[in-house]
Protein backbone atom coordinates (compact mmCIF):
# COMPACT_ATOMS: atom_id res chain seq x y z
CA UNK A 1 0.00 0.00 0.00
CA UNK A 2 1.40 3.54 -0.97
CA UNK A 3 1.07 7.05 0.84
CA UNK A 4 -1.28 7.81 -1.46
CA UNK A 5 -3.78 4.93 -1.05
CA UNK A 6 -3.18 5.56 2.60
CA UNK A 7 -4.32 8.94 2.80
CA UNK A 8 -7.19 8.25 0.27
CA UNK A 9 -8.39 5.93 3.44
CA UNK A 10 -8.01 8.82 5.55
CA UNK A 11 -10.08 11.31 3.56
CA UNK A 12 -13.01 8.20 3.22
CA UNK A 13 -13.04 7.66 7.04
CA UNK A 14 -13.55 11.48 7.69
CA UNK A 15 -16.21 12.23 4.73
CA UNK A 16 -18.16 9.02 5.57
CA UNK A 17 -17.94 10.02 9.10
CA UNK A 18 -21.88 10.61 11.14
CA UNK A 19 -20.28 13.25 12.57
CA UNK A 20 -18.91 15.00 9.56
CA UNK A 21 -21.26 18.40 9.65
CA UNK A 22 -19.67 18.89 13.70
CA UNK A 23 -16.56 17.88 12.49
CA UNK A 24 -16.70 21.08 9.69
CA UNK A 25 -18.06 23.62 12.50
CA UNK A 26 -15.58 22.40 15.04
CA UNK A 27 -12.96 22.32 12.17
CA UNK A 28 -13.90 26.33 10.73
CA UNK A 29 -14.09 27.49 14.51
CA UNK A 30 -10.19 26.13 14.52
CA UNK A 31 -9.04 27.68 11.62
CA UNK A 32 -9.91 30.92 12.62
CA UNK A 33 -8.10 30.57 16.05
CA UNK A 34 -5.05 28.46 13.72
CA UNK A 35 -5.34 31.86 12.12
CA UNK A 36 -5.37 34.55 14.40
CA UNK A 37 -2.57 32.65 16.19
CA UNK A 38 -0.59 32.73 12.71
CA UNK A 39 -0.87 36.66 12.63
CA UNK A 40 0.20 37.09 16.01
CA UNK A 41 3.48 34.86 15.26
CA UNK A 42 4.20 36.83 11.87
CA UNK A 43 3.57 40.08 13.94
CA UNK A 44 6.32 39.05 16.57
CA UNK A 45 8.75 37.92 13.81
CA UNK A 46 8.91 40.67 11.78
CA UNK A 47 9.09 42.78 14.89
CA UNK A 48 12.00 40.70 16.81
CA UNK A 49 15.08 42.24 15.97
CA UNK A 50 12.72 45.77 17.05
CA UNK A 51 12.14 43.95 20.25
CA UNK A 52 16.00 42.45 20.80
CA UNK A 53 17.36 46.20 19.83
CA UNK A 54 14.81 48.24 21.69
CA UNK A 55 13.25 46.43 24.50
CA UNK A 56 16.10 44.24 25.40
CA UNK A 57 18.58 47.15 24.69
CA UNK A 58 21.05 44.30 22.72
CA UNK A 59 23.37 45.88 20.28
CA UNK A 60 23.87 41.66 18.78
CA UNK A 61 20.37 40.41 18.38
CA UNK A 62 21.93 37.20 16.85
CA UNK A 63 24.15 36.28 19.82
CA UNK A 64 21.24 37.26 21.89
CA UNK A 65 18.94 35.01 20.50
CA UNK A 66 21.72 31.74 20.04
CA UNK A 67 21.93 32.33 24.11
CA UNK A 68 18.39 32.13 24.64
CA UNK A 69 17.27 29.46 21.47
CA UNK A 70 17.48 26.48 23.87
CA UNK A 71 14.65 27.82 26.18
CA UNK A 72 12.29 28.37 22.90
CA UNK A 73 12.85 24.72 22.32
CA UNK A 74 11.74 23.76 26.04
CA UNK A 75 8.64 25.82 25.36
CA UNK A 76 8.58 24.13 21.96
CA UNK A 77 8.18 20.60 23.67
CA UNK A 78 5.82 22.38 26.27
CA UNK A 79 3.18 22.80 23.86
CA UNK A 80 3.30 20.15 21.23
CA UNK A 81 3.58 17.49 24.64
CA UNK A 82 -0.03 19.29 24.56
CA UNK A 83 -1.13 19.74 21.61
CA UNK A 84 0.45 17.07 19.20
CA UNK A 85 -1.53 14.35 18.93
CA UNK A 86 -0.12 10.34 18.64
CA UNK A 87 -0.54 8.24 15.94
CA UNK A 88 -1.48 5.71 18.33
CA UNK A 89 -5.27 5.65 17.56
CA UNK A 90 -5.09 5.58 14.08
CA UNK A 91 -2.74 2.97 14.69
CA UNK A 92 -5.67 0.59 15.58
CA UNK A 93 -7.60 0.96 12.30
CA UNK A 94 -5.00 -0.76 10.31
CA UNK A 95 -3.44 -3.70 12.00
CA UNK A 96 -6.37 -6.03 11.00
CA UNK A 97 -5.91 -5.00 7.44
CA UNK A 98 -2.90 -7.24 5.69
CA UNK A 99 -0.47 -4.62 5.53
CA UNK A 100 2.86 -4.53 6.95
CA UNK A 101 3.31 -3.56 10.12
CA UNK A 102 6.28 -0.96 9.66
CA UNK A 103 4.40 0.68 6.09
CA UNK A 104 1.27 1.56 8.64
CA UNK A 105 4.39 3.18 11.21
CA UNK A 106 6.29 4.93 8.71
CA UNK A 107 2.87 6.13 7.52
CA UNK A 108 1.68 7.31 10.65
CA UNK A 109 4.50 8.91 12.03
CA UNK A 110 4.83 11.24 8.13
CA UNK A 111 1.76 11.93 8.62
CA UNK A 112 1.90 13.05 12.11
CA UNK A 113 4.62 15.32 11.02
CA UNK A 114 2.41 17.50 8.45
CA UNK A 115 1.06 19.79 11.33
CA UNK A 116 0.96 23.32 12.09
CA UNK A 117 3.63 22.88 14.84
CA UNK A 118 6.44 22.52 12.66
CA UNK A 119 5.83 25.59 10.93
CA UNK A 120 6.02 27.65 13.89
CA UNK A 121 9.95 27.80 13.73
CA UNK A 122 9.97 28.83 10.41
CA UNK A 123 7.31 31.52 10.56
CA UNK A 124 8.97 32.96 13.83
CA UNK A 125 12.44 32.74 11.97
CA UNK A 126 12.73 33.83 8.81
CA UNK A 127 12.43 37.51 9.24
CA UNK A 128 15.01 37.60 11.32
CA UNK A 129 16.84 35.57 9.47
CA UNK A 130 16.80 37.30 5.81
CA UNK A 131 17.11 40.60 7.77
CA UNK A 132 19.39 39.93 10.39
CA UNK A 133 21.88 37.31 9.23
CA UNK A 134 22.12 37.31 5.93
CA UNK A 135 22.01 41.05 6.06
CA UNK A 136 25.56 40.26 8.01
CA UNK A 137 27.21 37.07 7.19
CA UNK A 138 25.66 36.22 3.54
CA UNK A 139 22.75 33.93 2.34
CA UNK A 140 24.90 30.83 3.03
CA UNK A 141 25.34 31.44 6.60
CA UNK A 142 21.25 32.58 6.87
CA UNK A 143 20.64 29.15 5.23
CA UNK A 144 22.77 27.27 7.61
CA UNK A 145 21.73 28.66 11.13
CA UNK A 146 18.08 28.70 9.91
CA UNK A 147 18.80 24.91 8.74
CA UNK A 148 20.29 23.97 11.74
CA UNK A 149 17.15 25.77 14.03
CA UNK A 150 14.65 24.30 12.30
CA UNK A 151 16.30 20.57 12.44
CA UNK A 152 16.43 20.97 15.75
CA UNK A 153 12.53 21.88 16.19
CA UNK A 154 11.86 19.11 14.22
CA UNK A 155 13.97 16.33 15.95
CA UNK A 156 11.49 17.82 19.55
CA UNK A 157 8.17 16.56 17.14
CA UNK A 158 10.20 12.84 17.41
CA UNK A 159 11.06 13.40 20.56
CA UNK A 160 7.37 14.37 21.90
CA UNK A 161 6.09 11.57 20.31
CA UNK A 162 8.25 9.22 22.50
CA UNK A 163 8.10 10.87 25.11
CA UNK A 164 4.22 11.27 25.56
CA UNK A 165 3.58 7.64 24.46
CA UNK A 166 6.25 6.41 26.88
CA UNK A 167 5.57 8.28 29.96
CA UNK A 168 4.35 11.10 29.67
CA UNK A 169 0.45 10.18 29.97
CA UNK A 170 1.38 9.79 33.78
CA UNK A 171 2.04 11.81 36.47
CA UNK A 172 5.29 11.13 36.47
CA UNK A 173 5.79 12.27 33.34
CA UNK A 174 4.60 15.61 34.58
CA UNK A 175 6.87 15.54 37.60
CA UNK A 176 10.31 15.20 34.96
CA UNK A 177 9.05 17.67 32.93
CA UNK A 178 7.95 20.24 35.32
CA UNK A 179 11.46 19.38 37.64
CA UNK A 180 13.38 19.88 34.29
CA UNK A 181 11.76 23.27 34.09
CA UNK A 182 11.69 24.90 37.18
CA UNK A 183 15.47 23.86 37.38
CA UNK A 184 16.26 25.27 33.99
CA UNK A 185 13.73 28.92 34.14
CA UNK A 186 15.51 29.27 38.12
CA UNK A 187 18.98 28.56 37.69
CA UNK A 188 18.81 31.22 34.53
CA UNK A 189 16.72 33.64 36.85
CA UNK A 190 18.56 33.40 40.08
CA UNK A 191 21.89 33.46 38.10
CA UNK A 192 22.78 29.83 39.62
CA UNK A 193 24.01 29.50 35.72
CA UNK A 194 23.04 30.49 32.42
CA UNK A 195 22.51 27.04 30.48
CA UNK A 196 21.81 29.07 27.59
CA UNK A 197 25.30 30.09 27.33
CA UNK A 198 26.25 27.06 26.65
CA UNK A 199 24.82 25.74 23.39
CA UNK A 200 25.32 29.26 21.88
CA UNK A 201 28.64 28.70 20.52
CA UNK A 202 26.96 25.90 18.37
CA UNK A 203 24.68 28.31 17.12
CA UNK A 204 27.49 30.73 16.26
CA UNK A 205 29.32 28.33 14.84
CA UNK A 206 25.98 27.80 12.45
CA UNK A 207 26.77 30.93 10.64
CA UNK A 208 30.25 29.95 9.80
CA UNK A 209 30.25 26.35 9.14
CA UNK A 210 27.89 23.63 8.00
CA UNK A 211 29.40 21.44 11.12
CA UNK A 212 26.19 22.06 12.88
CA UNK A 213 23.48 22.11 10.77
CA UNK A 214 24.96 18.73 9.33
CA UNK A 215 24.83 17.23 12.87
CA UNK A 216 21.19 18.71 13.34
CA UNK A 217 20.40 16.71 10.37
CA UNK A 218 22.19 13.43 11.87
CA UNK A 219 20.34 14.33 15.24
CA UNK A 220 16.44 14.53 13.27
CA UNK A 221 17.25 11.23 11.00
CA UNK A 222 18.71 9.30 14.53
CA UNK A 223 15.32 10.76 16.55
CA UNK A 224 13.12 9.88 13.37
CA UNK A 225 14.87 6.09 13.21
CA UNK A 226 14.31 5.76 17.09
CA UNK A 227 10.59 6.79 17.11
CA UNK A 228 10.00 4.31 14.07
CA UNK A 229 11.62 1.40 16.59
CA UNK A 230 9.88 2.21 19.28
CA UNK A 231 6.32 2.40 17.93
CA UNK A 232 7.06 -0.09 15.34
CA UNK A 233 8.09 -2.66 18.42
CA UNK A 234 4.53 -1.28 20.27
CA UNK A 235 2.28 -2.10 16.98
CA UNK A 236 0.39 -4.33 18.71
CA UNK A 237 -3.20 -4.19 20.15
CA UNK A 238 -2.08 -5.08 23.37
CA UNK A 239 0.68 -3.10 23.59
CA UNK A 240 -2.19 0.09 22.93
CA UNK A 241 -4.47 -1.32 25.69
CA UNK A 242 -1.34 -2.27 28.51
CA UNK A 243 -0.68 1.00 29.35
CA UNK A 244 -4.54 2.07 29.67
CA UNK A 245 -4.50 -1.37 31.97
CA UNK A 246 -1.68 0.04 34.49
CA UNK A 247 -3.81 2.67 35.93
CA UNK A 248 -6.40 -0.06 36.77
CA UNK A 249 -3.95 -1.74 39.69
CA UNK A 250 -4.41 -0.70 42.90
CA UNK A 251 -6.39 2.03 42.21
CA UNK A 252 -9.08 1.53 45.05
CA UNK A 253 -8.94 3.55 48.22
CA UNK A 254 -9.79 1.47 50.92
CA UNK A 255 -10.92 4.42 52.88
CA UNK A 256 -13.83 4.82 50.87
CA UNK A 257 -15.64 1.71 51.82
CA UNK A 258 -16.48 3.48 54.97
CA UNK A 259 -19.16 5.73 53.75
CA UNK A 260 -21.54 3.44 52.57
CA UNK A 261 -23.06 3.18 49.04
CA UNK A 262 -21.75 7.02 48.55
CA UNK A 263 -18.35 5.92 49.21
CA UNK A 264 -18.51 2.85 47.10
CA UNK A 265 -19.49 5.24 43.92
CA UNK A 266 -16.68 7.84 45.10
CA UNK A 267 -14.65 5.22 44.76
CA UNK A 268 -15.73 3.92 41.87
CA UNK A 269 -15.20 7.61 40.30
CA UNK A 270 -11.33 7.30 41.36
CA UNK A 271 -11.38 4.37 39.31
CA UNK A 272 -12.92 6.57 36.39
CA UNK A 273 -10.40 9.11 37.33
CA UNK A 274 -7.39 6.90 36.72
CA UNK A 275 -8.55 4.68 34.10
CA UNK A 276 -9.48 6.99 31.52
CA UNK A 277 -7.30 9.46 29.49
CA UNK A 278 -9.47 12.72 29.53
CA UNK A 279 -10.26 12.46 33.29
CA UNK A 280 -6.68 11.66 34.45
CA UNK A 281 -6.04 15.27 32.04
CA UNK A 282 -8.16 16.99 34.55
CA UNK A 283 -6.27 15.78 37.67
CA UNK A 284 -3.00 15.95 36.63
CA UNK A 285 -3.75 19.94 35.54
CA UNK A 286 -5.44 19.91 38.61
CA UNK A 287 -1.60 19.06 40.38
CA UNK A 288 -0.26 21.78 38.28
CA UNK A 289 -3.05 24.36 39.48
CA UNK A 290 -1.06 24.11 43.07
CA UNK A 291 1.84 26.07 41.39
CA UNK A 292 -0.32 29.05 40.02
CA UNK A 293 0.30 30.85 43.35
CA UNK A 294 4.36 30.68 42.77
CA UNK A 295 3.28 33.53 39.85
CA UNK A 296 1.69 36.07 42.55
CA UNK A 297 2.95 35.39 46.19
CA UNK A 298 6.75 36.18 45.70
CA UNK A 299 6.10 39.78 44.53
CA UNK A 300 3.26 40.19 47.48
CA UNK A 301 3.36 42.27 50.00
CA UNK A 302 0.52 40.81 52.19
CA UNK A 303 1.60 42.80 55.67
CA UNK A 304 1.43 45.65 53.58
CA UNK A 305 -0.78 45.54 50.76
CA UNK A 306 -4.36 45.74 50.98
CA UNK A 307 -4.99 44.81 47.41
CA UNK A 308 -2.61 42.04 47.24
CA UNK A 309 -4.55 40.41 50.52
CA UNK A 310 -7.53 40.41 48.00
CA UNK A 311 -6.06 39.37 45.39
CA UNK A 312 -5.07 36.48 47.17
CA UNK A 313 -8.59 35.25 47.77
CA UNK A 314 -9.02 34.92 44.55
CA UNK A 315 -5.73 32.28 44.28
CA UNK A 316 -6.81 30.26 47.89
CA UNK A 317 -10.29 30.01 45.80
CA UNK A 318 -8.36 28.34 43.03
CA UNK A 319 -5.35 26.57 44.71
CA UNK A 320 -7.38 24.81 47.49
CA UNK A 321 -10.22 24.13 44.69
CA UNK A 322 -7.78 23.03 41.98
CA UNK A 323 -9.39 20.17 41.26
CA UNK A 324 -13.15 20.61 41.95
CA UNK A 325 -12.92 23.62 39.43
CA UNK A 326 -11.21 21.74 36.78
CA UNK A 327 -12.64 18.67 37.42
CA UNK A 328 -16.11 19.27 38.54
CA UNK A 329 -17.07 22.07 36.15
CA UNK A 330 -18.21 18.27 34.13
CA UNK A 331 -19.90 17.44 37.19
CA UNK A 332 -22.38 14.95 35.14
CA UNK A 333 -20.79 14.44 32.20
CA UNK A 334 -18.12 12.24 33.83
CA UNK A 335 -20.86 9.76 33.96
CA UNK A 336 -22.82 10.47 31.28
CA UNK A 337 -22.23 6.91 29.58
CA UNK A 338 -23.90 5.07 32.63
CA UNK A 339 -26.28 8.06 34.23
CA UNK A 340 -29.30 5.25 33.33
CA UNK A 341 -27.60 2.79 35.32
CA UNK A 342 -28.02 5.11 38.21
CA UNK A 343 -31.51 6.06 37.80
CA UNK A 344 -32.93 2.18 38.06
CA UNK A 345 -30.63 1.85 41.36
CA UNK A 346 -31.69 2.01 44.81
CA UNK A 347 -30.42 5.12 45.79
CA UNK A 348 -29.04 5.94 42.72
CA UNK A 349 -28.94 9.63 42.80
CA UNK A 350 -28.24 10.00 46.24
CA UNK A 351 -24.80 8.24 45.69
CA UNK A 352 -23.59 10.46 43.09
CA UNK A 353 -24.47 13.23 44.92
CA UNK A 354 -22.96 12.07 48.21
CA UNK A 355 -20.18 10.44 46.53
CA UNK A 356 -18.32 12.73 44.34
CA UNK A 357 -19.50 15.46 47.39
CA UNK A 358 -16.81 12.83 48.89
CA UNK A 359 -14.69 12.38 46.79
CA UNK A 360 -14.18 16.49 46.34
CA UNK A 361 -13.67 17.33 49.81
CA UNK A 362 -11.11 14.53 50.12
CA UNK A 363 -9.10 15.76 47.33
CA UNK A 364 -9.47 19.78 48.35
CA UNK A 365 -8.16 18.11 51.69
CA UNK A 366 -5.34 17.20 50.06
CA UNK A 367 -4.57 20.42 47.84
CA UNK A 368 -5.17 22.34 51.21
CA UNK A 369 -2.70 20.41 53.21
CA UNK A 370 -0.08 20.93 50.12
CA UNK A 371 -0.20 24.69 50.27
CA UNK A 372 0.71 25.23 52.98
CA UNK A 373 3.65 25.14 52.58
CA UNK A 374 2.87 28.74 51.35
CA UNK A 375 2.94 30.45 54.62
CA UNK A 376 6.84 30.74 53.54
CA UNK A 377 5.65 34.14 51.93
CA UNK A 378 3.74 35.06 54.65
CA UNK A 379 1.54 33.71 57.31
CA UNK A 380 -1.50 35.65 56.20
CA UNK A 381 -1.76 32.82 53.54
CA UNK A 382 -2.51 30.58 56.52
CA UNK A 383 -5.62 32.44 56.49
CA UNK A 384 -6.17 33.09 53.42
CA UNK A 385 -6.37 29.51 51.77
CA UNK A 386 -7.87 28.36 54.84
CA UNK A 387 -11.22 30.43 54.43
CA UNK A 388 -11.04 29.44 50.73
CA UNK A 389 -11.00 25.49 51.49
CA UNK A 390 -13.48 26.16 54.01
CA UNK A 391 -15.76 28.25 51.70
CA UNK A 392 -15.20 25.76 48.90
CA UNK A 393 -16.32 22.72 51.12
CA UNK A 394 -19.34 24.36 52.47
CA UNK A 395 -20.51 26.36 49.47
CA UNK A 396 -18.67 25.66 46.59
CA UNK A 397 -19.15 22.29 46.20
CA UNK A 398 -23.31 22.27 46.64
CA UNK A 399 -23.18 25.49 44.11
CA UNK A 400 -21.44 23.65 41.86
CA UNK A 401 -23.52 20.94 42.09
CA UNK A 402 -26.83 23.05 41.26
CA UNK A 403 -25.39 24.52 38.65
CA UNK A 404 -24.27 21.54 36.90
CA UNK A 405 -27.75 20.13 36.37
CA UNK A 406 -28.21 22.87 33.93
CA UNK A 407 -28.03 20.79 30.97
CA UNK A 408 -25.08 18.96 30.92
CA UNK A 409 -23.72 17.32 28.08
CA UNK A 410 -22.24 13.79 27.26
CA UNK A 411 -18.46 13.28 26.77
CA UNK A 412 -16.59 9.97 25.50
CA UNK A 413 -14.08 9.59 28.70
CA UNK A 414 -11.91 7.77 26.73
CA UNK A 415 -10.83 11.04 24.32
CA UNK A 416 -8.02 13.39 24.72
CA UNK A 417 -8.41 16.62 26.43
CA UNK A 418 -6.96 18.93 23.74
CA UNK A 419 -9.00 20.12 21.21
CA UNK A 420 -11.90 18.26 22.96
CA UNK A 421 -15.06 20.33 23.56
CA UNK A 422 -17.24 17.31 24.75
CA UNK A 423 -18.85 18.32 28.14
CA UNK A 424 -18.90 21.88 27.82
CA UNK A 425 -21.70 23.76 27.44
CA UNK A 426 -23.55 27.15 28.50
CA UNK A 427 -22.95 26.28 32.84
CA UNK A 428 -19.38 25.23 31.82
CA UNK A 429 -18.84 29.30 30.56
CA UNK A 430 -20.97 30.56 33.39
CA UNK A 431 -20.16 28.29 36.31
CA UNK A 432 -16.82 30.35 37.29
CA UNK A 433 -18.49 33.66 37.87
CA UNK A 434 -20.64 32.66 40.73
CA UNK A 435 -18.41 30.62 42.02
CA UNK A 436 -15.75 33.47 42.10
CA UNK A 437 -18.28 36.32 42.55
CA UNK A 438 -19.86 35.03 45.44
CA UNK A 439 -17.03 34.60 47.87
CA UNK A 440 -16.17 38.67 47.29
CA UNK A 441 -19.53 39.56 48.09
CA UNK A 442 -19.23 38.09 50.67
CA UNK A 443 -15.87 38.87 51.89
CA UNK A 444 -14.96 42.46 50.19
CA UNK A 445 -17.75 44.44 52.34
CA UNK A 446 -16.22 43.29 55.97
CA UNK A 447 -12.95 43.64 54.68
CA UNK A 448 -13.23 47.11 53.54
CA UNK A 449 -15.24 48.29 56.61
CA UNK A 450 -13.80 46.10 59.47
CA UNK A 451 -10.12 44.61 57.92
CA UNK A 452 -9.42 41.55 55.89
CA UNK A 453 -9.68 39.43 59.11
CA UNK A 454 -12.90 40.25 59.73
CA UNK A 455 -13.77 39.39 56.02
CA UNK A 456 -12.04 35.89 55.70
CA UNK A 457 -13.87 35.09 59.37
CA UNK A 458 -16.60 35.79 57.79
CA UNK A 459 -16.27 34.12 54.89
CA UNK A 460 -14.91 30.60 56.94
CA UNK A 461 -18.25 30.92 59.00
CA UNK A 462 -20.28 30.68 55.45
CA UNK A 463 -18.58 27.62 54.77
CA UNK A 464 -18.78 26.26 58.37
CA UNK A 465 -22.54 27.16 58.01
CA UNK A 466 -22.98 24.98 54.27
CA UNK A 467 -21.26 22.17 56.29
CA UNK A 468 -23.34 22.42 59.49
CA UNK A 469 -26.38 22.28 56.94
CA UNK A 470 -24.80 19.98 54.81
CA UNK A 471 -27.69 17.16 55.24
CA UNK A 472 -30.20 19.55 54.39
CA UNK A 473 -28.95 20.87 51.43
CA UNK A 474 -27.93 17.80 50.17
CA UNK A 475 -31.30 16.62 50.31
CA UNK A 476 -32.54 19.41 48.45
CA UNK A 477 -29.84 19.16 45.57
CA UNK A 478 -31.31 15.48 45.42
CA UNK A 479 -34.41 16.28 44.81
CA UNK A 480 -33.45 19.10 42.22
CA UNK A 481 -31.57 16.17 40.39
CA UNK A 482 -34.69 13.46 40.56
CA UNK A 483 -36.83 16.50 38.99
CA UNK A 484 -34.88 16.84 36.12
CA UNK A 485 -33.51 13.44 36.00
CA UNK A 486 -35.27 12.57 32.44
CA UNK A 487 -34.33 15.65 30.91
CA UNK A 488 -30.35 15.11 31.94
CA UNK A 489 -31.01 11.46 30.66
CA UNK A 490 -32.53 12.18 27.27
CA UNK A 491 -29.37 14.64 26.80
CA UNK A 492 -27.15 12.44 27.72
CA UNK A 493 -28.08 9.58 25.03
CA UNK A 494 -27.76 12.71 22.36
CA UNK A 495 -24.44 12.09 19.84
CA UNK A 496 -21.44 12.73 20.86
Amino acid sequence: MTFLQFIQLQFKSKFRSVSLGRDLIAGIFLLIVLLLILSYIVLIAVSLPFIIRSFFEIDDPIGFLNSYILFFFATEFLYRFFLQKLPVAELQHYLHLPIPRWKIVHFLLQRSFITLLNFIVILLLVPFTIVEVAGSHGALSAISWLGTIVLISWTVHWITLVFKRGIGDRLIGYMIMLTVYLLSFGAQYYGWYNIGEWVKPFFDLAIISPLPIGAALILFAVSYYGAYQYYRNRAYEEEIEKKGRNFVENSQIDFLSRFGTAGAFADMEWKLIIRHKKSRSYLYISVLFLLYALTFYPSFDLAESALDRHFSLFVGLFITGSFLYNYGQFNLSWNSANFDYFLVQKNGIESIIQGKAILYIAISLITYLISLPYVYFGIEILFIHTAAFMFNIGVGIPLLTFISFWKPKPMDINKSAMFNYEGLGAAQFLMFLPMIAIPYIIYLPFALTMGYEAGLTVLTLFGLIGIIFYRQITRFLISRLYKNRYGISSSFRQEI
